[in-house]
């Protein structure tokens, strides 16, 4: 009887094992590339948010733009996902002309629906 080498059970085992830790090391790159697709998408709705703020903030406040009131503004396409940006524009009643201006993007993807939103509050004088 030979007595070198490994068990038909052994290599069954061995081979378990193996692939257990493969399957875990899947499911890990999985969710790591579902995570980095999520963050490319909130950076990606940041940034649409950020150029509509830039937009209103060069806009006198007697435009219609920078009206009092709920205003709907495009919807921009990256990657084949639409990201809606609205904004609605208050006047906190100081004695000073002043605009606060809450700022939403939403996006969907696979039935999931994200928002985020940006407040600002900008004088009439320093808008900045």
């Amino acid at each position: 009887m030979k007595t070198e080498g490994f068990t038909l059970i052994e290599l069954v085992v061995a081979i378990l094992v193996f692939a257990l830790g493969i399957m875990g090391i899947m499911k890990m790159h999985s969710a790591t590339v579902q995570s980095n697709n999520y963050s490319m998408q909130l950076t990606e709705a940041v940034n649409f948010g950020e150029k509509q703020l830039e937009i209103l903030r060069g806009l006198d406040f007697a435009t219609n733009t920078m009206s009092v009131g709920a205003h709907n503004t495009t919807t921009a396409r990256s990657r084949n996902i639409p990201y809606h940006v609205s904004y609605t524009v208050t006047n906190p009643g100081t004695s000073r002309p002043t605009r606060n201006v809450a700022l939403s993007v939403t996006w969907q993807e696979k039935n999931l629906n994200h928002r985020i939103d940006m407040n600002v509050r900008w004088d009439e004088f320093n808008p900045r």
